[in-house]
């Protein structure tokens, strides 16, 4: 276990090796727990692991349940630390693998190597990635994320600070064509729009692929009765309609106030 302090915050990352054996596994995870609790350790935060063990049968190829009693343990493990399961909250129907026996062990591929994460870190991850590496390396892909600058200015931050600038331009009479309150505003909607428009371009495209796989699915497989198809398909429907919800408001919060395109359409009687 590793506690650094970066940009305010506490990271506390563990990393995991876990045994092959179902039942050391079991035992292993359970053991983390009661010695964390024990000695009273620093909650983790960030938990790299190479499980040896997936969670559901979409991460092995071919598909199939792994031990009951470790998935468990491991599921116990998670809810302890509240831990959540960053590539796969990010791409829900996806198969992804991180490991493939030889021809010769029989060519089955696992997603055995994980990063679990705190929901305040979940928030302000991106970027869940498994790539390829070298075979002169590791016979393993690589599992990353990209974690964003949890204590960057908020958009209130950032909109008060233009304000307190404003008001002080006012107050010493010092504008200039430069730097006056069209200037600040104009600097603040820019950050804004681009901050928006770069975290909508990462988030929202990958729900709309997922979506379009579940569609091509759907296609495939019409007149079965394959229900869960059609379930999946509703919740990827759902998850972008509530992110462009959160857009929208994001929008109506940014601009409501400002003279811009969006403040004449929303006042528009």
């Amino acid at each position: 276990m590793m506690e650094v302090k970066w940009r305010g915050m506490n990271l506390t990352a563990m990393g995991v090796y876990a045994p092959n054996s179902p039942a050391e596994n079991r035992d292993l995870w359970k053991k983390i727990v009661d010695v964390c609790l024990e000695k009273n350790l620093p909650t983790p935060n960030i938990i790299g692991t190479d499980a040896n063990l997936v969670e559901e049968e979409i991460d092995r190829m071919p598909q199939h349940r792994d031990d009951t009693a470790a998935t468990e343990a491991l599921a116990d493990f998670k809810r302890v630390f509240n831990l959540h399961n960053g590539w796969r909250n990010m791409n829900p129907t996806t198969k992804g693998y991180t490991y493939q026996q030889s021809e010769e062990q029989g060519g089955m591929k696992s997603r055995l190597d994980r990063i679990y994460v705190a929901p305040e870190i979940l928030a302000m991850s991106r970027e869940w990635k498994i790539e390829k590496m070298s075979a002169e390396l590791t016979d393993y892909d690589m599992v990353s994320v990209e974690i964003t600058n949890l204590h960057m200015p908020t958009v209130e931050e950032m909109g008060m600070k233009a304000i307190e600038e404003i008001d002080e331009l006012e107050r010493s009479g010092m504008a200039t064509p430069t730097n006056n309150c069209q200037t600040i505003w104009s600097w603040t909607r820019k950050v804004f729009l681009a901050t928006a428009k770069e975290t909508a371009r990462k988030i929202k495209p990958k729900r709309e692929e997922e979506i379009v796989k579940a569609e091509e699915r759907l296609d495939i497989i019409l007149n079965t009765d394959h229900y869960e198809e059609e379930d999946d398909r509703q919740k990827l429907k759902a998850d972008k309609v509530e992110e462009d919800q959160l857009i929208a408001a994001a929008n109506f919060k940014l601009f409501r106030e400002i003279s811009s395109k969006y403040w004449s359409t929303i006042n528009n009687p």
